[in-house]
């Protein structure tokens, strides 16, 4: 008799401790108002790559956010419904934890509607956009042990963000860290379900709701209004001997870039200055060689006295208001950028899919603000340049 007792006790001990393991597991995802433990953050090994940007092509009929507070703008697919509830998602307190953001609070929140992964293990996903305005924080979202992209010109580090729990819950993402402004700006994005072992059940696409979260995350600009301070954070490079102050981006420093300055032969009286730039992260001139400098930004500073009295510089003016870049022959793809009382500055590149900003991972749009901005800041001789027709 007393080895039946011993017997059954030890089965129901089994019993009941395969119970808790199912039920821990099943609690942990059954609700997201559930307070999470603190978000396990991996390295960088990411399953999809990080996005520098999302193809415009692409988000072309996507939903437009703008939130007026924080100044940010960001388009979503229209299988992601705002979230209204006011409700802190998921994984917030987890990731204030782990990158010591007290302050970090939720700004916008997107979640993706599951109705089309009923058949599946989903449970939930969303997207989110965390703001923190407290200045002492901005180092933390400076991690760079994540993967290093650059969307819309503000640099991010991305890492894994992962929180499984037993009985085949499994929750993955991605956490994208900025510092712009002052301020810390994270995204993020995460993805919950059960992880089937049965062959005939399926799991939700994984790997393709991750690739939605980088075309989100590659939609977030800083609306221009609120994007004025960023520039204040940039380098400025001056130069005695050629009189010239330019402010460079600060993520091109990350970046790694250097300047030339030469007398180019075919103009008389200029100054060619080169910018090259080391390229993104991702981008096709990164994964042929990482080290290699581009130029991307070669700027012709040539003396009105000299260079403008065959009417070039009225010709080029002509030419670049009519298309940009000029088209004429005499000055194929230059780009009247202004002038002061001593010089006339101009531009010249190529156009189209061959142009270095896009072969080293720069959307046209993109690195034609960072350029616009750069070309702003210009002074010559202590003056700055300004186009006059």
């Amino acid at each position: 008799m007393k080895a039946n007792q011993e017997g059954f006790a030890a089965v129901l001990a089994v019993l009941i401790a395969a119970v808790v393991l199912v039920g821990a597991g099943a609690y942990f995802y059954a609700t997201q108002t559930a307070k999470p433990k603190p978000a396990p953050v991996t390295q960088n090994e990411t399953a999809v790559e990080p996005a520098t940007q999302a193809s415009a092509s692409n988000t072309v009929n996507w939903q437009a956010y703008s939130d007026k507070q924080y100044g940010f703008e960001i388009k979503y697919p229209g299988v992601f419904a705002e979230d209204k509830s006011g409700k802190a998602p998921f994984e917030l307190d987890g990731i204030q934890t782990n990158f010591k953001l007290p302050s970090l609070v939720s700004a916008a929140t997107f979640n993706l509607d599951g109705s089309q992964y009923k058949n599946t293990g989903f449970q939930f996903a969303y997207f989110n956009v965390g703001i923190d305005e407290d200045q002492k924080d901005a180092a933390a979202c400076q991690d760079k042990s994540g993967k290093m992209v650059v969307i819309n010109g503000i640099t991010a580090y991305v890492r894994d963000l992962a929180d499984d729990a037993a009985g085949g819950q499994r929750g993955t993402g991605y956490v994208y860290l900025m510092s712009t402004g002052g301020r810390c700006v994270v995204l993020h994005g995460f993805l919950a379900f059960r992880d089937s072992h049965d062959p005939n059940a399926q799991n939700p696409p994984e790997n393709d709701i991750l690739g939605l979260f980088n075309s989100i995350a590659g939609t977030f600009k800083i609306n221009a209004q609120n994007n004025q301070s960023d520039t204040a954070s940039w380098q400025t490079y001056s130069n005695d001997e050629h009189k010239i102050v330019i402010k460079i981006p600060s993520y091109f420093a990350e970046l790694g870039y250097k300047i030339n300055i030469n007398k180019p032969a075919w103009a008389k009286g200029c100054d060619e200055f080169q910018l090259s730039l080391k390229p993104a992260p991702n981008s096709e001139g990164y994964k042929k060689d990482p080290e290699k400098y581009v130029n991307i930004l070669p700027l012709e500073i040539c003396d009105k006295a000299i260079y403008c009295k065959d009417s070039n510089c009225q010709k080029m003016k002509e030419c670049s208001r009519n298309s940009e870049p000029c088209d004429d022959d005499n000055f194929i793809f230059s780009k009247y950028l202004g002038e002061n009382d001593n010089v006339f500055v101009f531009t010249q590149g190529s156009s189209g899919s061959g142009d270095p900003y896009v072969y080293n991972g720069w959307k046209t749009d993109e690195f034609s603000n960072v350029q616009n901005e750069m070309f702003e800041s210009i002074k010559i001789n202590g003056d700055p340049i300004k186009k006059i027709y």
